[in-house]
């Protein structure tokens, strides 16, 4: 029994002995294709053109194309940023930015002569407003005259015939000029 023990021993022995050298070489194998994979064959680098020719067939078509226009009525338009030719682009990405400086400059102009324009519309009105209130007084001032003209021609009978005539022809004035007045005050 101890010499089948001896035997046994050995056997397993051998069998280990085998297996690890199995196991040594495997690893040893692996361990050289890992660091063939870490490290790929390589060339000198130098500087120049590159350019690779693919030759193929077929068609290329795109899911959608959207044609872009900026606007055209701002001096010196200058781009800021772009996005990459051919990139996908998803609803609400910017595509491109501009230089906002000359169109708030433009901005700002347009604001003072907006404002320079407000201002002449208020002296005008303002101008009408005085014209109305001079007519109105022109008027008032004729009216005056036609009643006191009035008043004068009623003195007739008490004062001279010749002032009476006068008066006649002060009335008649007064008169005139009040038509003219309310005529010119009327719209047409």
């Amino acid at each position: 029994m101890a010499a089948r023990r001896r035997s046994w021993r050995l056997w397993v022995g051998v069998l280990v002995s085998i297996a690890v050298v199995a196991a040594a070489g495997g690893g040893l194998y692996r361990m050289r294709k890992v660091q063939a994979a870490v490290n790929p064959p390589t060339a000198r680098v130098r500087k120049g053109e590159f350019a690779v020719i693919v030759r193929c067939r077929g068609e290329l078509s795109v899911k959608r194309t959207v044609q872009l226009t900026a606007p055209n009525n701002v001096p010196d338009l200058k781009v800021v940023w772009l996005a990459a030719p051919g990139g996908s682009v998803k609803a609400g990405d910017p595509v491109i930015r501009f230089d906002p400086s000359s169109a708030r400059q433009q901005l700002d102009e347009k604001n003072a002569v907006l404002r320079q324009a407000q201002s002449t519309v208020d002296q005008a009105v303002a101008q009408a407003r005085i014209t109305a209130e001079q007519d109105k007084l022109d008027l008032a001032n004729a009216r005056y005259q036609v009643e006191r003209a009035k008043l004068e021609a009623s003195k007739q009978a008490i004062v001279s015939v010749i002032q009476g005539e006068e008066s006649k022809v002060d009335l008649e004035s007064a008169e005139k000029k009040l038509r003219v007045q309310d005529a010119c005050r009327r719209p047409p």
